[in-house]
C-alpha cells in the first residue's frame, strides 16, 4: 500500500464531501460545449493544467415538451429521459415557466415512464406553462456536473475547463462551489508534517497521510496465525495489516483550550470516512486487492499549540501473503562463483523524493518569506526624510505590490498601497484604494510644479473586511507617449483592468524626473490615508512590465514561491527591480521594511504611533499562498 493512492482518492473525494481542504468561491458561471466545460470565477483560481478542481452545488436540468395541469394534477413530459423512480422520488422540482403556478417543489403523484410525471398543484391558474420550464435534478447519478475533475486548459486567470462526457446535458444551475488545489499530501511522520504545515499559510486546513508499521496478524483463531511454524507450500498462506493514519491539521489560534478545534474533527469523521472506508487499496502483493479499509480509533492526541491543533485518525486494511509472495519451491542447486555488488543502482537518478499533492515536503529555501507585516491604519512606512536619495526611475515605471484590504469602516479616503514623493520638488506617485465601498483603485502622478499628470480611478471590486483574499496591484507607465501598452495600467491578480471608469486628468508625465524621493509603503503622502490590513511585499522597477510578465508575476495567487530577483519563463525584469521592500522578512526587528536589492536606499522606518517599533508581534502567518 502508497501513501500516494490514499492521497489520491482523498483528494478526488474529499473535496466533494467538504470545502475545508480547499481555494473556495463561486463560480460566476458554468457552460457546456461538447464535451467541454467552461468555468468562470470571480476572482483569480489560481489552478494549472492537470490540478484538481471539484464542482459542488451544480443542479442539472433536462427540458421539457410540455407542461400542463387539469384541476389538481400537473403533467410535465422531458424532451429527454429522466432517471426518477416513484422509489426515489417524493417530490420534482421545475424552474423556467413564465407562470408562477408551475414553478417550484411539488409532491409526485406516478412516474408513469422515463418522459412522463404526474404531480399534486393547485387548482387554479394557467392550465399550460409557456417560456422554457425544466426538471431540477433527474439526471441519473452518472450524468452530474458535480465531482473533481482534472483541469483541461487555463484560458484566463479567472477561467478554466475541464472534460464531461455527458454531452447532452444542459448548462447545469444553482450556485456553484468551485473548489481547487486540495491541501492533501503525505509525510513519513507527524515531526516532518509539522514542517511541511508552518512553511504554510497557517489560517488554512491541512491533512496528511501517513502509512504506519504494517505486521502480521497474530490472531490464534485463525490458520493464518502469525506465530504458527508456515512452510513454504502450495497452500501456504498468512494474514498482514497494513495501517494508515490521517493527521487533520486545524488552525487553532483563537481557540485556547481546542475545544473546538476537537469538536470539528469529530465534524470531519464521517467526511474522512466516506473517502476511505471500504476501499481496496493495492496492497502491492500476489493479491493486490483482498481486504477492505476498516476503521480502527481517532481521538489520538498528537500537538496542540497557540497555533495549531492535529487530530488522528487511524485505518488498515487486512491482506494475504500468498505462495507467490515467498521465495518459492526449494533450490536445489548450489550458489556458485556469483558476483554480487552491494552499492546501491537506482535507475535514472540518484535523487528519490515523495511526490504529493500540491505540497513540497522538502525544506523551503532561506529566501523564502512565511509573514506579512500587518497595518491596522495607525502606521505606515517610509523612507526617513535624513535618507531619501535618488530612487532610481525617470519616466517609465512599474509598481507591484500585494496586500489584503481589511478595511471594515468605510471612509472618503484613498487608502495607500504605495506613494513616492520628491523631497525638493513635489512631483509625485500615489497609488491607492478608495475603500468606502471596497471597489476604487485610483492612481495620481503629479508632475514637479504639482500639476496633475494623470488621476484616474478603476472602480473594480477588490473585496474587503474579514476574510477578504490577498490582491496583487501593478500599475505600469511608460512616460511621456502615455498611449497603448505606454500608458497607464492598472492590473488587479494578473488581469489588466483596461480603460480607467473615470479621470479627471490623462496628460503625459513631463516634469516627472530623475530627482530625490521619499518613498512610502501602507499610506499616501501626507502621511494621510493609512491602510488597514496585511502588505506582503512592494516594488519598484524601472521599465514597462509587460503583461505576460504581470502575469508571471501573481503566480496564481503564489507570492512566496516566486523570486522577483531571478528571471524565469515569462519574466524577463529582474535587472530592472530597483527597489524591493519585503515586509514580512527578516530575523531581527530591524530588518523589518528593510531594502532587500540593498543598493540605493537603507530601507523603510515605521512611522505612526508616538515611540512604536515594529518587532515580530507585527509580523503575521497570513501569505499570498
Amino acid at each position: 500500500m502508497k501513501s500516494s493512492d490514499i492521497v489520491t482518492q482523498l483528494a478526488v473525494l474529499l473535496p466533494q464531501l467538504t470545502n475545508f481542504f480547499t481555494d473556495n468561491q463561486v463560480a460566476t458561471s458554468v457552460t457546456r460545449s461538447g464535451s467541454v466545460v467552461t468555468v468562470v470565477t470571480p476572482l483569480a483560481h489560481g489552478l494549472v493544467v492537470g490540478n484538481a478542481v471539484a464542482l459542488s452545488g451544480a443542479i442539472t436540468q433536462i427540458g421539457t415538451s410540455s407542461l400542463t395541469r387539469s384541476g389538481t394534477v400537473g403533467t410535465i413530459v422531458t424532451d429527454a429521459d429522466h432517471d426518477l423512480t416513484n422509489l426515489i422520488a417524493t417530490t420534482i422540482t421545475i424552474s423556467g415557466a413564465v407562470e408562477a403556478v408551475f414553478n417550484g417543489t411539488f409532491t409526485r403523484t406516478n412516474v408513469e415512464n422515463r418522459r412522463t410525471i404526474t404531480f399534486e398543484m393547485a387548482d387554479s391558474g394557467a392550465t399550460t406553462a409557456t417560456g422554457a420550464p425544466v426538471l431540477e435534478g433527474a439526471e441519473s447519478a452518472l450524468r452530474q456536473y458535480d465531482g473533481t475533475y482534472s483541469v483541461a486548459t487555463v484560458p484566463s486567470t479567472t477561467s478554466f475547463t475541464v472534460a464531461n462526457s455527458a454531452t447532452t446535458m444542459l448548462d447545469p444551475l444553482g450556485t456553484i462551489d468551485v473548489r481547487g488545489k486540495p491541501r492533501i499530501s503525505a509525510a513519513v511522520n507527524p515531526a516532518r508534517m509539522v514542517d511541511a504545515y508552518t512553511a504554510q499559510n497557517l489560517t488554512e486546513y491541512w491533512l496528511f497521510v501517513a502509512l504506519e508499521d504494517v505486521a502480521a496478524s497474530k490472531s490464534r483463531s485463525i490458520r493464518s496465525d502469525a506465530i504458527d511454524n508456515l512452510h513454504s507450500q502450495d497452500n501456504f498462506r498468512q494474514q498482514v495489516i497494513q495501517p494508515f493514519s490521517l493527521y487533520l491539521f486545524i488552525p487553532a489560534h483563537d481557540d485556547i483550550g481546542d475545544a473546538l478545534a476537537r469538536d470539528l474533527a469529530e465534524d470531519m469523521f464521517k467526511p474522512l470516512c466516506q473517502s476511505v472506508l471500504a476501499s481496496q487499496f493495492d496492497s502491492g502483493l500476489f493479491v493486490s486487492q483482498l481486504g477492505y479499509t476498516q476503521f480502527v480509533t481517532h481521538g489520538t492526541f498528537t500537538a496542540a499549540n497557540s497555533a495549531v491543533y492535529v487530530h488522528a485518525y487511524s485505518f488498515q486494511q487486512v491482506v494475504d501473503l500468498y505462495e507467490q509472495d515467498t521465495v518459492g519451491p526449494d533450490l536445489d542447486v548450489a550458489f556458485r562463483n556469483l558476483n554480487f555488488d552491494m552499492d546501491p543502482d537506482i535507475p535514472g537518478s540518484t535523487n528519490i523524493t515523495l511526490l504529493t499533492a500540491q505540497l513540497d515536503l522538502d525544506d523551503l529555501p532561506a529566501s523564502a518569506q512565511l509573514l506579512s507585516l500587518d497595518f491596522d491604519d495607525t502606521f505606515d512606512m517610509r523612507t526617513p526624510t535624513a535618507e531619501e536619495a535618488t530612487i532610481g526611475i525617470t519616466d517609465t515605471y512599474s509598481i507591484s505590490v500585494w496586500a489584503k484590504n481589511l478595511e471594515t469602516t468605510p471612509d472618503a479616503g484613498k487608502d495607500g498601497l504605495f506613494a513616492i514623493r520628491g523631497a525638493t520638488t513635489p512631483n509625485a506617485i500615489d497609488f491607492g484604494a478608495n475603500l468606502s465601498s471596497n471597489d476604487d483603485i485610483n492612481i495620481a502622478i503629479l508632475d514637479s510644479a504639482r500639476g496633475i499628470r494623470q488621476n484616474k480611478t478603476w472602480t473594480t471590486f477588490i473585496d474587503g473586511g474579514t476574510g477578504a483574499p490577498w490582491k496583487h496591484f501593478v500599475m505600469t507607465w511608460g512616460g511621456a507617449a502615455g498611449t497603448g501598452v505606454n500608458g497607464l495600467h492598472l492590473y488587479v491578480d494578473g488581469v489588466d483592468q483596461g480603460a480607467a471608469d473615470s479621470a479627471s486628468s490623462d496628460l503625459d508625465s513631463t516634469g516627472i524626473t530623475d530627482t530625490t524621493r521619499g518613498l512610502r509603503v501602507g499610506a499616501r503622502f501626507g502621511p494621510v490615508d493609512r491602510w488597514f490590513g496585511p502588505i506582503y511585499s512592494a516594488a519598484l522597477f524601472d521599465n514597462v512590465l509587460t503583461s505576460t510578465e504581470v502575469l508571471a508575476l501573481c503566480n496564481g495567487g503564489n507570492a512566496r514561491d516566486f523570486d522577483v530577483e531571478v528571471d524565469s519563463s515569462g519574466y524577463t525584469s529582474s535587472a530592472n527591480l530597483i527597489h524591493y521592500f519585503r515586509l514580512g522578512f527578516g530575523t531581527t526587528d530591524d530588518e523589518i521594511g528593510r531594502d532587500h536589492k540593498g543598493t540605493v536606499l537603507p530601507g523603510l522606518s515605521l512611522l505612526g504611533t508616538t515611540g512604536f517599533e515594529p518587532d515580530d508581534t507585527d509580523l503575521i502567518p497570513d501569505i499570498p499562498h
